[in-house]
């Protein structure tokens, strides 16, 4: 978060999206491989708590592994979108327009996966 905030000149934090709680306070948010770790139930509502925390105009980007598994893998559990099942899931939250959609392949040597990325913009 310090390198973040000094790239950027404006605070950063840490939080659990549990905890987010503000309204019409962030320019953006940065959510990389971490709502992917939420059951489908919860994601609407977390995507629902970022619009509310997200000024008018504020970006979210987020990522997730690409696919259509949805279950525990190696310990933790997952959730896999593809373009079609993200753009369902994030038009459940009418405040958010998705603004661009990407794939891209994983750098680590050792991983064979794809990864679909998202840019969202509250309106």
């Amino acid at each position: 978060c310090c390198i973040a905030s000094g790239l950027i000149g404006k605070p950063v934090k840490q939080m659990l999206f549990d905890d987010l709680s503000v309204s019409n306070q962030y320019d953006g948010i940065w959510a990389c491989a971490s709502i992917l770790h939420l059951p489908r139930r919860d994601v609407v509502n977390v995507l629902q708590k970022i619009s509310n925390a997200l000024k008018t105009s504020g970006v979210l980007y987020a990522s997730f592994k690409y696919g259509s598994y949805e279950g525990m893998r190696n310990g933790r559990y997952f959730i896999d979108f593809t373009e079609g099942s993200l753009g369902n899931l994030i038009d459940g939250v009418p405040s958010l327009q998705i603004v661009d959609t990407w794939i891209t392949d994983d750098v680590r040597p050792e991983r064979e996966e794809r990864w679909i990325n998202n840019l969202v913009r509250r309106i």
